[in-house]
């Protein structure tokens, strides 16, 4: 029995050995496939920072760590459109990508860290004056909104939260988060507070800088603003509390005290001879000086029209506007000044405010800057 046997238990060999070759050969290609797809999800999220702008648009700035050992990381980013998209290793060399449904999937060239930078319109959306930025995040992000923003509702606990050059920056923890917030609306009382606590901050800053010169002033219009907050005229405080970090900004190093100098009879000689020379040469100046007729060009202004298609103005570049509106459309730095006790720093960075938002222009005549409100409609900021 054994004999006659032998023979179907090696055709059985065979058999097994042609089978175990065909199931090899059947799967070898799911093996295949199956290991670039786990390659590209090797990527761990380290930083991530969204800077909302007033059209909507928000920036995002991304960083992750890839792992050199697999040739590409297929990441997951946040929107769907991706304006501007431009992706870099750890040196800056630009990597080389694709785009797909719900991110990108990157050739790593063995790069260790990888940072991710684009602009989306898909994070916010407007209902009326309201902003709704959403995002959903792996990890704790950054959020900077626009300036001038004031924020209504946080979906959650912020982490943080401060002013960064007039702009909120807010730390939030990951996962689905909202932030609501309006641009533009001045003299509510969570706005007025924000305002009071950056004039705080910007005297704090003078006073460890060493700008004490014209402080004192900076000082009592921030109480004043406090004073006027504690009543509820938080319109009022707000623009205290405005003049108030700007006089704190503008506030300068006292001079050093000079050192007196032994004086002899001839310094007393040149300096009666110094002084009468300056009187002569004053009277014939005057004389010698006529008044300067500057001939102005009364225009009708429509403020309110400026005034909404620039929401994000301060509260004392309206004011100016307004008065300028009220003299024809023009009027002399020196009268700003005049009209509003305001300094020739501060009335002079307002002028180049309203530059910038084109809606005023300047001209020299007779030796004095003139101010005007151009024609054309303003630049959107």
């Amino acid at each position: 029995m054994f004999i006659l046997n032998l023979p179907q238990t090696k055709r059985r060999g065979r058999y097994k050995k042609r089978a175990i070759l065909i199931l090899a050969l059947f799967f070898a290609p799911v093996f295949v496939v199956a290991a670039p797809c786990h390659a590209e999800q090797a990527y761990t999220p380290v930083d991530l920072t969204l800077t909302a702008y007033t059209d909507g648009y928000v920036r995002v700035e991304y960083f992750v760590d890839v792992d050199p050992n697999y040739p590409r990381a297929n990441i997951t980013l946040f929107g769907r459109t991706y304006e501007n998209l431009i992706i870099v290793n750890e040196n800056g060399t630009p990597l080389d990508y694709s785009t797909r449904e719900e991110g990108v999937v990157i050739d790593t060239l063995g790069a260790g860290k990888t940072k991710i930078s684009y602009i989306t319109l898909d994070l916010t959306n407007k209902s009326g004056r309201i902003w709704i930025f959403s995002v959903k995040s792996p990890i704790n992000f950054n959020v900077i909104l626009p300036r001038g923003s004031t924020v209504i509702s946080l979906s959650q606990v912020p982490i943080a939260i401060k002013s960064l050059d007039g702009q909120y920056l807010i730390t939030m923890p990951f996962g689905q988060q909202e932030i609501a917030y309006v641009i533009g609306i001045l003299g509510t009382k969570e706005h007025t507070l924000v305002l009071i606590n950056e004039a705080q901050v910007a005297i704090e800053k003078a006073q460890q800088e060493g700008r004490t010169e014209g402080l004192t002033d900076a000082e009592q219009l921030l109480q004043q603003a406090r004073d006027e907050y504690a009543k509820g005229n938080y319109q009022k405080a707000s623009q205290l509390a405005e003049q108030a970090k700007t006089e704190a900004q503008d506030a300068t190093a006292p001079l050093p005290t000079p050192v007196p100098t032994p004086t002899t009879p001839y310094t007393w000689i040149s300096i009666g001879l110094i002084i009468a020379m300056l009187i002569l040469a004053a009277s014939l100046l005057l004389r010698r000086r006529r008044p300067v007729s500057i001939p102005r060009e009364k225009r009708v202004i429509d403020v309110d029209k400026i005034l909404q298609e620039c929401l994000w103005l301060r509260s004392e570049d309206r004011e100016a506007i307004q008065f300028i509106a009220e003299c024809g459309g023009e009027a002399l730095e020196a009268e700003i000044r005049e009209r509003f006790k305001l300094p020739k720093t501060t009335v002079w960075r307002m002028i180049r405010r309203l530059q910038r938002e084109g809606i005023a222009e300047v001209r020299k005549i007779g030796g004095q800057n003139r101010i005007r409100i151009k024609d054309k409609d303003p630049i959107k900021g």
